[in-house]
């Protein structure tokens, strides 16, 4: 769906970059049937060990930004853009790059 999603907001979302992370005891084929809706997506798996040792894999994401790109977005694979982003955002990440975030799992630190 994040696939699909990205490519109906145009052709910059549509040659974007889409890695999805996996992390389990052991890796699995994709089944044929959902070959064809994973074209434009890489599949990286986390080392197994680590697996074990932090649970998800979902660190292993960070090993994979590319140094190149000019902004990296990490986000759960339920995420959905609907509308383009202003062009202003990526101009001002672009020129003051900055790590943004929000950990959506856990309520806010309150003090």
């Amino acid at each position: 769906m994040f696939r699909l999603s990205l490519d109906t907001l145009g052709p910059v979302y549509q040659k974007a970059r889409l890695v999805m992370c996996l992390g389990a005891l052991e890796k699995v084929s994709l089944p044929d049937k959902w070959k064809p809706y994973f074209t434009n997506i890489e599949i990286a798996w986390a080392d197994v060990e680590s697996y074990k040792y932090y649970g998800d894999g979902g660190d292993h994401v960070y090993n994979l930004l590319s140094l190149d790109a000019d902004i990296s977005i990490i986000c759960d694979a339920d995420t959905l853009i609907l509308r383009p982003f202003p062009d202003e955002f990526f101009l001002d990440m672009m020129s003051n790059p900055a790590i943004y975030g929000v950990i959506a799992h856990y309520p806010p630190p309150y003090r």
